[in-house]
């Protein structure tokens, strides 16, 4: 248990509170007398005349005889801190609050500016920016020393933007816009957890993560929603660079925004500099990080720019829905309208759906952001049911069982009525258009992700080896011990490497055998037969060790498994046997449906 200030404060006060009143005043008079005699500290008149005041003499007199009249009264009548202690904790109380914190905010936002709208809200994020830096360019020696020339540095940071946005991700794949919500709201969690932690619990109950979103957009009067930023420098046309997007990005919208209207374009933040002045301000590191990284840009010259121009434009995020139909179109190069059907038949399909997003909203099938359902369903055909016209739907599964012919015919298809889906979108695995899920893959993905601990015992030997995996996402890093029946040990190596589906270890301890450092590998398999899965261990050299983890995976179509299905089972061979025999009809295509 952690005592908070106001315990400590409490406790102070008891125990003043048992002094002998009479003797401690007299104590306190002779000391407080004999420190100023020896101190020669100067009265409240004597130090305003002598001060450079930033009020009047008479102010600063009123304000510093209060303050010396406070601090008398502590040390003459500490009995009384008790009182105070419980007066100030009642306030506090009132004060540190959630629902104050958030009327703070509204009317800090409102000083700067915030009116409603999404610039106004911005405009306000960079007045705060600019006074944060200026209070922290004075109390900084060192920010002074290195950015002398700067009047403004959180405006400038937040006019470059654009540019660093653009560069980060470009350069490292690392686009902090992505975790912009996140970072928001785990720092106001430190800030009121530490508060909590000097003060004492039930002081700021945050909300949670939605609720939060929503306390933070009426700070700016403006509503809570989940946008994509387009970014795009004057540049990217030099090194075939498609604009850059981030989606789902929680932002704040004006209430009357129509929350449907995914084209609109909610705000852009533009900025233009001119090389020479980055390099003044100490921020020409945009410019080195694109040219360290020049070669993958065909070896561009950045360094030969003579200015650079970025912008950051939001849009609503508009929802996945996995209802693909061939004819759905969306915005390619130069705002033209291309089809999903036309998407499919490229030979870079997947550069083009990860480069355009709206490519990957018109054609999640296509672009492989749906997972197929065996059990969903497509419209094959009409049939006519007691003279009525109604659609003959089919599943996944049966289309799995088809020719490659029949694939080539039901996958084709463009029309499918309402919101039925077509077997192109219903099924991209079926169709080929995507690669299935392997889910023994992700068995074995998850097990790195989050095994921190395993061992091995041989009940035989009595030996054992220990695996410890410290997982992060910065330097994933774990190490092995080998232990004998005596307790003897030998250290396997360590790594933060993994290739593949194998962990490699090294820089173990001096091996005699082969005149070098012990190696080791941690290898994960899947199996889909019971009773074969465990954890085993092996000496492969007199130097290198392995510890082998099979895990069970029922998932028979990954190419992970000890125990893979042939496309000869017997299903598939009767099926093969009942097609020959019995062919499928030819579907009848309607000349309204051509």
């Amino acid at each position: 248990y952690a005592p908070t200030l106001f315990d400590i404060l409490d406790q102070l006060s008891m125990l003043v509170t048992g002094l002998n009143q009479t003797d401690y005043t007299e104590i306190s008079e002779g000391l407080t007398s004999l420190i100023h005699a020896a101190a020669n500290i100067p009265s409240p008149e004597e130090f305003c005349a002598d001060f450079d005041v930033t009020t009047t003499v008479e102010e600063c007199v009123g304000a510093v005889s209060a303050v010396t009249a406070l601090v008398n009264g502590a040390i003459q009548a500490p009995w009384l801190l008790r009182d105070i202690v419980g007066y100030a904790e009642a306030v506090v109380e009132e004060l540190v609050s959630w629902e104050t914190v958030e009327g703070l905010a509204e009317g800090i936002m409102s000083m700067y500016g915030a009116d409603g709208t999404i610039d106004g809200g911005l405009g306000a994020i960079r007045g705060i920016m600019s006074d944060l830096f200026a209070v922290i360019a004075t109390i900084d020696p060192y920010f002074s020393y290195y950015y002398p020339e700067l009047e403004d540095f959180g405006g400038l940071m937040f006019d470059l933007l654009p540019l660093s946005v653009a560069t980060e991700t470009l350069v490292w794949d690392y686009n902090f816009l992505e975790d912009f919500g996140d970072s928001i709201y785990e720092s106001v969690y430190s800030l009121a957890q530490g508060i909590g932690y000097i003060l004492g619990e039930g002081y700021i109950e945050m909300p949670d993560g939605p609720e939060f979103h929503v306390d933070l957009c009426a700070a700016f009067d403006l509503v809570p929603a989940n946008v994509t930023a387009m970014i795009s420098c004057d540049y990217f046309e030099d090194i075939k660079q498609a604009p850059l997007s981030t989606e789902g990005i929680s932002f704040c919208v004006e209430p009357d925004q129509d929350m449907e209207d995914y084209s609109a374009e909610l705000f852009s933040m533009e900025s233009s500099f001119e090389i020479s002045t980055l390099k003044e301000a100490n921020m020409d590191w945009i410019v080195g990080e694109l040219q360290y990284k020049s070669w993958k840009f065909d070896n561009f010259n950045f360094t030969a720019l003579q200015s650079m121009t970025c912008s950051i434009k939001g849009y609503l995020t508009q929802p996945l829905v996995c209802n693909e139909k061939p004819l759905n179109t969306f915005l390619w190069k130069d705002d033209k309208e291309k089809t999903c059907k036309w998407l499919r038949n490229r030979k870079h399909t997947d550069k083009i759906c990860e480069t355009y997003y709206t490519a990957r909203y018109a054609c999640p099938s296509t672009c492989c952001m749906c997972d197929e359902d065996p059990m969903a369903t497509f419209f094959r055909r009409y049939i006519e049911v007691d003279g009525v016209n109604v659609p003959d739907m089919k599943t996944c599964k049966w289309l799995a069982t088809r020719t490659p012919e029949n694939h080539g015919k039901f996958c084709t298809k463009n029309f499918a009525p309402g919101d039925l889906k077509t077997a192109s979108g219903a099924c991209p695995v079926t169709c080929g258009f995507c690669e299935g899920r392997d889910l023994c893959q992700e068995a074995i993905d998850d097990f790195f992700a989050t095994t921190t601990y395993l061992d091995w015992y041989d009940p035989k030997t009595y030996a054992s080896v220990y695996l410890y995996n410290y997982i992060t996402d910065d330097y994933p890093y774990a190490y092995m011990y080998y232990y004998d029946q005596y307790g003897n040990y030998m250290y396997l190596g360590g790594t933060s490497e993994r290739y593949e589906n194998t962990l490699l270890l090294d820089y173990g301890d001096y091996c005699d055998e082969e005149q070098r450092s012990i190696t080791s590998k941690v290898i994960v398999e899947t199996t889909s037969a019971l009773g074969m899965n465990g954890t085993y261990f092996s000496q492969s050299s007199p130097c290198s060790y392995e510890l082998k983890v099979v895990i069970f995976c029922e998932d028979s179509t990954n190419t992970n498994s000890t125990n893979t299905t042939s496309s000869w089972s017997g299903r598939n061979l009767v099926q093969k046997v009942l097609e020959h025999f019995y062919p499928q009809p030819e579907d009848e295509i309607l000349d309204w449906q051509k």
